[in-house]
């Protein structure tokens, strides 16, 4: 039987791996704000009865879990987890099925050994289905010029390197990066285009930039001011 790619519903707090077409998937993750993460296997819709969750946080150092993100080379439970409180994030990835555990991949602390930064914050991470080793982490840092960067993994999180995408002064450590999927024809190849976003100045203005080349360099378009989207 045919099979559709994974859902996501950016919560960011969800992820139902995938399902066989036509046919409900009884399985989902959920990220919770104190609680750390659930899983279920016995989800049977919205008007279904009540699945059983049971508590999946071995390895993690909190329970407060800001971003879930499909692991493309997970087999069954592939997943990574950004963890924790502004400051004390870490990225974790879902260890194997026979040893079900999170282990950290990437800290604050790490990105600002990588980037040289006095403070920052991990924001957001993504995965690329067309590259399925390759992990992207936003980190921002608001303190000085320092700016926005791109965490990059090209072995699922065994080693990093960084790539500045905006230097210059931001208002907070907020962000988000995500990889762009083609519709129709596309002179670039897939998974190689990336986008991430942030914002600075009085009004708050969006920095929106891209990729094209895999996270390795990137152009920032003009800013867009808050003033012409509040409303």
């Amino acid at each position: 039987m045919m099979t559709a790619p994974p859902m996501e519903h950016q919560g960011p707090l969800i992820y139902v791996p995938p399902f066989e077409l036509l046919h409900w998937t009884p399985t989902a993750w959920v990220g919770t704000k104190l609680k750390g993460i659930f899983y279920t296997d016995s989800f049977t819709g919205p008007l279904g009865k009540q699945p059983t969750w049971t508590r999946q946080n071995q390895g993690l150092h909190s329970g407060t879990i800001w971003q879930l993100e499909p692991d493309p080379m997970g087999l069954t439970f592939g997943l990574w987890a950004l963890v924790g409180t502004s400051g004390n994030r870490i990225l974790y990835r879902r260890g194997p099925a026979a040893l079900p555990l999170w282990e950290p991949r990437l800290t604050n602390t790490d990105c600002i050994v990588l980037t040289g930064a006095a403070a920052g914050e991990m924001c957001w991470v993504a995965t690329n289905r067309s590259a399925p080793q390759q992990v992207y982490v936003l980190f921002n840092s608001a303190v000085g010029d320092v700016g926005l960067w791109c965490i990059k993994s090209i072995d699922s999180g065994h080693t990093w390197t960084a790539c500045q995408i905006y230097a210059g002064a931001l208002n907070l450590n907020a962000g988000n990066i995500s990889v762009g999927f083609a519709q129709g024809t596309s002179p670039h190849p897939p998974g190689s285009v990336l986008y991430a976003v942030s914002c600075y100045g009085l009004y708050w203005a969006l920095i929106l930039s891209s990729s094209t080349d895999w996270g390795e360099t990137w152009t920032t378009k003009d800013a867009i001011s808050m003033q012409l989207t509040r409303y």
